[in-house]
């Protein structure tokens, strides 16, 4: 079994690993604990299968605007589609709002980007070819969302729980490949989700619960995304950074 093969395996192994751990464990001993467990599942098969750094995106040629700056700004663009809905921040107290950004930059975003995007997108590419794991990557991240809460009734927020995180799996997977490093990537995700679960929407009934609310959304969030592809396509062919002339120019 040759290294790709097995990052895909073993990438697939430490997500389920997870989904039972938090299934069985999480009332009784706090994600915290689990996260833990599972960073150093990940460390030892790492180095078990014998990825280095560069395998998993954090080593390599670096560009802070390229590989902090320019994930960060489109994570923020992401929100626009919101903004004519009323936005506001919920009042809480700040040590929860440092709580919240340490559990989504670490548990959630650290460990999604080097699982999905390190290790399983990795070894895909090793296996099939960078453009299949783009693909893959992006669909087992999107079916990875859903285990918890999808139900098999034809709903918006049924079609919603699939769609979202298969276009943002999609769009990271293609940043992953023409870029190279997670970095910015984790500190992107992690500032999404949390910025995510802080706003409020005054006016939220037409978006959530009419048919052209839903319209809207799906509308709006593909136009950002295909905005944040075209993007990741033409930088990544002026700075070259794929495997084929990994070097910045």
């Amino acid at each position: 079994m040759n290294k790709g093969i097995k990052g895909v395996v073993a990438g697939i192994g430490i997500m389920l690993t997870f989904d039972v751990l938090t299934l069985m464990l999480r009332r009784e001993i706090g994600f915290v604990p689990i996260g833990l467990i599972i960073f150093i599942l990940m460390y030892l098969i790492v180095r078990l299968i014998g990825y280095t750094r560069e395998d998993v995106g954090l080593a390599g040629p670096f560009d802070w605007k390229l590989h902090v700056a320019l994930p960060i700004a489109f994570v923020f663009l992401n929100f626009t589609w919101i903004l004519p809905f009323g936005v506001g921040i919920k009042r809480l107290h700040p040590l929860i709002y440092i709580a919240g950004l340490i559990k989504y930059l670490i548990f959630v975003a650290l460990y999604e980007e080097l699982l999905f995007r390190g290790i399983i997108q990795r070894g895909f590419e090793l296996w099939k070819g960078p453009k299949a794991a783009v693909i893959l990557t992006a669909i087992i991240f999107g079916l990875s969302h859903i285990a918890s809460r999808f139900t098999f009734e034809l709903t918006f927020i049924n079609f919603w729980r699939i769609y979202n995180p298969l276009l943002f799996g999609f769009v990271w997977s293609i940043y992953r490949w023409k870029f190279r490093r997670i970095e910015g990537l984790i500190l992107a995700h992690g500032l999404g989700d949390f910025i995510d679960r802080i706003l409020t929407l005054e006016r939220s009934e037409w978006l959530l619960n009419t048919t052209a609310g839903h319209i809207y959304m799906v509308v709006a969030y593909t136009l950002v995304q295909l905005v944040t592809f075209y993007t990741y396509l033409k930088l990544g062919k002026k700075y070259s950074l794929t495997e084929d002339n990994n070097a910045l120019v």
